[in-house]
């Protein structure tokens, strides 16, 4: 109330401070630099898309149209290589976290039945090992865990681990390796690898959670929820905030800035997609395609910060573009 009289009262002054809060803002250094797009992929009348990079910074993975199949390409450009062919494998690529590995669920149909697996594909020699078989029923996302040695599925109603094969990764245990974030029921659900036990982390009623991303080392969870936008919560339940609207968000490496796009669509096709990295400290954004027309779905982050991948719509062309 104070703050408001003396704004009333003194407008030259009021004037005065948002001009220097102004220049203050324009001093300081600006967290992003975004540069030109530059094509990575682009196949001609083939179409890819959702790309997604290596934790070793080494390859992009990405899909093609209805998800189908898996391919990789150097992060520099060179020549693509295909790991899976199978229907749906596409949707949800998940790399080992030193990117010697993607984690995969692939489907088939049994007449008007979806069958869905459980597989493991070595991107350098194609080899392929199935944890689960094709079985009809719900069954989620694999997700990476315990220094790569296991991975944990919800099928149906229950969470499995299985066991990959895998030598543990060769870094420092986290968060994320000790228990896997599973939404489930409109709620996020922590499930303890060590006794297999659930807790709700956030119950969202009857709000639909979309996508939920753990960040780097596990601590934050981003969660986008249908018709709102994303929400960040700490891994133990605390500080819940709304950072607006946005979709499909990624982490930076470092875990302060969720890398997000927001689309325009006629109702039936999308018209229009700009990438924006959000500051989860702030929700202060930094527009990343301002100075593109191209088309920007599906961003992914380079593992040392400094680029994003992207696919492209109207073209089935991958891109890259510097971001700082």
């Amino acid at each position: 109330m104070n703050t408001q009289r003396l704004i009333l009262l003194n407008p030259l002054m009021a004037a005065l401070f948002v001009l220097v809060i102004t220049m203050a803002s324009y001093a300081q250094p600006q967290p992003f630099n975004p540069g030109t797009p530059e094509i990575l992929v682009d196949e001609g009348a083939s179409y890819y898309m959702s790309p997604v990079w290596s934790p070793d910074g080494r390859h992009i993975a990405f899909t093609s149209a209805e998800y189908r199949g898996i391919w990789t390409i150097p992060a520099e450009g060179g020549t693509l290589r295909q790991i899976t062919n199978e229907d749906a494998a596409g949707f949800g690529i998940s790399w080992s976290s030193d990117g010697s590995a993607i984690a995969a669920r692939p489907a088939r149909f049994d007449d008007r039945y979806r069958l869905n697996a459980i597989k493991v594909f070595n991107v350098d020699t194609g080899d392929e090992r199935t944890l689960i078989e094709y079985q009809r029923g719900q069954m989620s996302l694999p997700q990476w865990t315990d220094l790569d040695q296991r991975i944990a599925v919800q099928v149906q109603r229950e969470v499995e681990i299985l066991e990959t094969g895998m030598e543990p990764a060769r870094r420092e245990k986290q968060l994320r390796d000790e228990a896997v974030m599973i939404p489930r029921n409109n709620r996020i659900e922590k499930v303890s690898l060590s006794a297999v036990a659930t807790e709700v982390v956030e119950d969202f009623g009857d709000r639909n959670i979309l996508n939920l991303v753990p960040s780097p080392d596990g601590s934050v969870i981003a969660v986008q929820i249908m018709g709102e936008g994303i929400y960040v919560i700490d891994a133990d339940g605390r500080n819940l905030c709304e950072i607006g609207r946005a979709e499909n968000p990624v982490w930076s490496p470092e875990g302060r800035y969720l890398i997000a796009m927001i689309t325009e669509d006629d109702g039936h096709n999308i018209t229009g997609s700009e990438l924006y990295a959000i500051d989860i400290t702030t929700a202060q954004r930094y527009h990343l395609t301002a100075h593109t027309d191209v088309i920007a779905l599906h961003p992914t982050v380079s593992p040392d910060g400094q680029r994003v991948a992207f696919g492209d719509p109207n073209t089935g062309r991958i891109y890259t573009m510097t971001i700082r």
